[in-house]
């Protein structure tokens, strides 16, 4: 199976002071536990880059 996963998923996942932080990584575990593909775009890579190096 295929998921299209949103940037802001991929940000909760790696900031811990998100409320959403645990949720975000667990969503993302279970993607990968299930071998899923996860698709993304330019813009996602580049929105996450941005956040993450603030």
């Amino acid at each position: 199976m295929s998921v299209f996963v949103d940037s802001n998923v991929f940000i909760f996942a790696n900031i811990e002071e998100y409320p959403e932080h645990v949720i975000a990584k667990k969503k993302l575990r279970d993607l990968m536990d299930k071998s899923c593909k996860i698709l993304l775009n330019s813009i996602i890579v580049s929105e996450v880059h941005y956040k993450l190096l603030k």
